[in-house]
């Protein structure tokens, strides 16, 4: 008797890379957290989302207080995309591992391109419509 392949599709460590350069860290936890979802872990799913944005408030926060300049951007992509790599393939690699020999299938790439280009304008919204009001208001009140 051979067990039914898992239904679920996951996000590959490739995509949440992708996902991060293009769109930043929120999409890496997002797809992070569906992966546990996916495979029926809850817990850690809302763990992820909750350490995962205390840390990329942290990198957001370095962000801002860097030099503006291209090179301190490039800088925090590539940061972004490698701490992605690194935590995805040692939380997540083996699951996913285990999920495809299982015979259970992986979104797509082009699903992931399209979760971080989602993600940068959600983020880009963000900060429109939080942070930029707050730090006018901030200015006016220096």
């Amino acid at each position: 008797m051979s067990a039914t392949p898992p239904k679920k599709r996951l996000y590959s460590v490739n995509g949440m890379v992708l996902g991060a350069v293009l769109g930043s860290l929120a999409a890496a936890l997002y797809m992070a957290a569906h992966n546990y979802m996916a495979l029926g872990k809850p817990v850690l799913a809302r763990r992820t989302l909750r350490d995962g944005l205390i840390l990329y408030g942290a990198l957001m926060l370095g962000g801002l207080l860097a030099p503006a300049a291209v090179g301190w951007a490039l800088i925090f992509m590539v940061l972004q995309g490698g701490l992605t790599w690194f935590l995805a393939s040692r939380l997540q690699g083996p699951s996913i591992d285990w999920h495809q020999q299982a015979g259970g299938q992986l979104h797509s790439m082009f699903r992931a391109v399209l979760v971080g280009i989602f993600t940068a304008f959600l983020v880009l919204f963000l900060f429109a419509v939080i942070a930029l009001p707050l730090a006018l208001i901030a200015q006016g009140l220096a």
